[in-house]
C-alpha cells in the first residue's frame, strides 16, 4: 500500500476516509466507525490539522522554505564540478615514454583542454611538479617477506593486481622503483601518484580526511619519511591521486635512482584494493573556472552588481574589494542584510535569486564612492554538463603536444539548487530515500555495498533483554577462501557507517561478525576395489570444501546460520561419492572438541571445514576384505 498522500489533491473528506479504512487492519475490534465515536472524533480532529498544514505548505516564506528543506538535509547551493584524472600518454598508451614534455612545475588552476572545443574548461586542482623520473619496476613486499612483481601487470591493459595482498596489514610495502631525479633543483610542487582501481569511482578532493598510508623515499642514502599534501583515493578504495611532498635537494643524486614505498597505517584499509595501473604525473583536475567582474562605483545609494557568468560555486570565496579600500587593508564584508549596518560599514548582501550583489545606502551600509574600482572574484563551472566520458585527450596549458587521456569517466558534477529548485529537490529526495523498515531493507541494502564485498547479510531477531529500537545485522565478508576471510572492527565500521543513515528515527544498528568454528570430519571410508584412494581423496576434498568452504562470491553461502551439521547428513554426502562403499566411523570435532552425535551451531556461527591429513581414511574392498 502506498502511504504517500497527493498533497495536491488531498483534503479533508479523502484524509477522514483514509484514517477509516485503515481501522478494521489496525483494530479489528473497533466496530463502531460512527462519527458520534470518539475515536472518530479524534481522526477528523487530526484530518482537520493536517488539511490546515498541507494548505499552508504551498504559502510559505523564504526562510520557512529553508527551514522545511534542512530537514531532509537539503540546502541551497551552487553547482558543483566534475572531477577526474588525467593520465600521462606513458601511462596510457605504452609505445609512448616519458620524455621532454616532464621535468617542469604546473601552478595549481592551470588551464587542462581537451582536443573537442565545445568541451567545458578544466583545470588543476593543485601545485604539481611532472617528475622526469621513469617508472621502472613495481613490487609488493608482504609482512612475512615474500614479493610480487606486478611491473608488467601494470603495463598490461585491462590487467588488474592486488598491491597489498588479500590481507592488507602494516607490514605490507608497496615499492616503486624509479630511475633519474625525482626533482630537479626549483622545481616546485607536489610529485603526484595516481591509482586506477578496479570498481572504482574517481573522487575529487577528500578535505581533511586522513590518509590511510605512510609514505618515504628510499636511495643510496637510505629510506626516510615523506609527506603527504593529499590523498584522494581513500584507501584505495576510488581512483584518485597520492600528492607527495620531496624538496629538490631531497634525493641523493650520487645515483639517479629512489624508490618510493607505500605502507598501509594501522586499520588503514577496510578490504583488499584492486588496481587496474598506477603511475607517476596523474593529473586531478576539476571543471571550474576563476572570474573576475570589474565595476566603478556610482555613489548613488543601492548600487547593484551583477555577475558577469552564471553558474557560481557557492561553496566557494567569493572577495569584494575595491582600490581606496585595499589600500587601507579594509575589505567588503557579506551581511544577510544591511539593516544594522553604518554609514560607514563596507558591507554588501549577495542576491542569489538575482545573481548580484547589493551596497548600502548611505545610512545602512556604505555606498561606494563615485568613480571607485569594484572588483569581484568567483568561480563558476557548468554543473552536470562538466561530467565527460572516457577517453578522452587533453592538452595543458605551457605543456607541448598532446598530454594524456583520461582512463576513467569525469564525475561527480550536480547542478545548483536556488529557492525554486528546493521544493523538487525535496520531492525527489522522498521518492528516493530508502529507508530500512524491514529485515529485508535492511540486508538488501548491506548486500548492495559492493565496494566492501559483503557475502552475506541477515538480521539477528531481537533477544529479549534486547533494548528497544537496537537492530542487530550479522554480516559475511566475501574472499577466495574462509581461511581468508576477516571481518575486522575497521570494515564493520565502515558498513554501520553506510546503513545507520537510513534507519527510521530511534533506531540503532550493530554490526556483528560471524563466529567461524573450525569442522573436523573424521571417517572411514570403504571404495570399490577399481577404485584409486588419491582420486577418492580428491572428490572428498572438493565435496567439503563446496559444503563449507564456497569460494568467492559464495563464501558461506550453502550452510544456513545456527544450522547444526549432523553426522547423518555429512554421512550420506560421503556415501554419495563414486566408488564409495561404505562410510564407517564418522565423527565431528569444532573446534577440535568431539561431538557427541550432531555438531551443534549457535545464531551466529558458521562451520568452516579444515582438512587435516589423516581424518578420512580410505580403505579398498577386495575379495570381501578391505585393504
Amino acid at each position: 500500500m502506498d502511504l504517500r498522500l497527493d498533497l495536491a489533491t488531498i483534503d479533508f473528506p479523502a484524509l477522514v476516509e483514509r484514517a477509516r479504512a485503515m481501522i478494521p487492519a489496525l483494530e479489528p475490534d473497533w466496530t463502531d466507525h460512527n462519527i458520534h465515536d470518539p475515536g472518530i472524533m479524534l481522526a477528523e480532529l487530526m484530518a482537520w490539522t493536517a488539511e490546515a498544514q498541507i494548505y499552508s505548505l504551498s504559502r510559505l516564506r523564504r526562510d520557512e522554505r529553508i527551514a522545511y528543506a534542512r530537514m531532509l538535509g537539503i540546502e541551497m547551493a551552487g553547482p558543483r564540478p566534475a572531477a577526474g584524472l588525467v593520465w600521462p600518454l606513458s601511462a596510457w598508451d605504452k609505445g609512448i615514454q616519458q620524455g621532454t614534455i616532464f621535468g617542469q612545475s604546473l601552478a595549481g588552476g592551470t588551464p587542462v583542454m581537451a582536443r573537442m572545443t565545445e568541451t567545458p574548461a578544466f583545470r588543476l586542482m593543485r601545485d604539481q611538479y611532472l617528475t622526469g623520473a621513469a617508472l621502472e619496476s613495481v613490487k609488493a613486499i608482504s609482512a612475512d617477506g615474500r614479493t610480487a612483481d606486478y611491473t608488467q601487470v601494470n603495463r598490461a591493459d585491462g590487467a588488474t593486481f592486488l598491491p597489498f595482498g588479500e590481507r592488507p596489514s602494516t607490514g605490507d610495502r608497496l615499492v616503486l622503483h624509479f630511475t633519474g631525479v625525482a626533482i630537479e633543483p626549483g622545481g616546485k610542487g607536489a610529485i603526484t601518484l595516481g591509482f586506477q582501481v578496479h570498481q572504482g569511482e574517481v573522487g575529487g578532493e577528500v578535505g581533511q580526511a586522513p590518509s590511510r598510508f605512510a609514505i618515504a623515499m628510499r636511495d643510496a642514502s637510505g629510506e626516510r619519511p615523506l609527506s603527504l599534501l593529499a590523498d584522494t583515493t581513500v584507501g584505495l578504495r576510488q581512483s584518485g591521486i597520492i600528492a607527495i611532498d620531496i624538496s629538490p635537494d631531497e634525493q641523493d643524486r650520487s645515483e639517479s635512482w629512489f624508490q618510493l614505498i607505500l605502507r598501509p597505517r594501522a586499520s588503514g584499509l577496510h578490504w583488499p584494493p584492486r588496481l587496474v595501473r598506477l603511475a607517476a604525473n596523474v593529473l586531478a583536475v576539476e571543471q571550474a573556472e576563476a572570474v573576475t567582474d570589474l565595476q566603478q562605483g556610482t555613489g548613488l545609494p543601492g548600487q547593484n552588481m551583477r555577475f558577469s557568468r552564471t553558474g557560481r560555486m557557492t561553496d566557494r570565496p567569493l572577495t569584494v574589494t575595491s582600490a581606496e579600500g585595499a589600500a587601507s587593508g579594509i575589505g567588503w564584508e557579506a551581511r544577510p542584510k544591511l539593516d544594522d549596518s553604518g554609514p560607514a560599514d563596507r558591507h554588501y548582501v549577495l542576491d542569489t535569486q538575482r545573481n548580484r550583489i547589493l551596497f548600502g545606502n548611505g545610512i545602512n551600509g556604505l555606498a561606494p564612492p563615485a568613480d571607485a574600482a569594484l572588483t569581484v572574484d568567483y568561480e563558476v563551472c557548468t554543473g552536470v554538463a562538466g561530467n565527460i566520458a572516457r577517453g578522452m585527450e587533453w592538452s595543458v596549458r605551457g605543456v607541448a603536444g598532446t598530454f594524456g587521456v583520461n582512463a576513467e569517466p569525469f564525475s561527480g558534477a550536480s547542478d545548483g539548487i536556488d529557492i525554486d529548485g528546493l521544493q523538487a529537490a525535496a520531492r525527489s529526495s522522498l521518492s528516493q530515500r530508502k529507508v530500512h523498515v524491514t529485515s529485508g531493507d535492511l540486508e538488501a541494502a548491506a548486500l548492495a555495498l559492493d565496494w566492501l564485498n559483503v557475502a552475506r547479510a541477515h538480521e539477528l531477531p531481537p533477544l529479549p533483554c534486547t533494548p528497544r529500537g537496537l537492530r542487530s545485522l550479522l554480516v559475511v565478508a566475501e574472499a577466495a577462501e574462509t581461511d581468508t576471510v576477516a571481518e575486522t572492527p575497521t570494515w564493520l565500521a565502515a558498513i554501520r557507517s553506510e546503513l545507520a543513515p537510513g534507519l527510521p528515527l530511534g533506531e540503532h544498528l550493530r554490526l556483528i561478525a560471524p563466529r567461524s568454528i573450525g569442522l573436523r570430519i573424521r571417517a572411514r571410508l570403504t571404495v570399490a576395489e577399481t577404485a584409486t584412494a588419491e582420486k577418492v581423496d580428491e572428490a572428498v576434498a572438493k565435496l567439503l570444501r563446496s559444503k563449507f568452504m564456497a569460494p568467492a562470491p559464495q563464501t558461506h553461502s550453502v550452510w544456513p546460520f545456527g544450522r547444526d551439521v549432523a553426522a547423518l547428513t555429512v554421512k550420506g554426502w560421503l556415501r554419495g561419492i563414486k566408488n564409495v562403499v561404505r562410510v564407517a566411523d564418522l565423527q565431528l570435532l569444532g573446534d577440535g572438541v568431539p561431538a557427541k552425535g550432531d555438531l551443534a551451531l549457535g545464531a551466529i556461527e558458521l562451520p568452516r571445514w579444515e582438512n587435516v591429513p589423516g581424518d578420512i581414511v580410505v580403505e579398498r574392498q577386495r575379495g570381501g576384505g578391505w585393504l
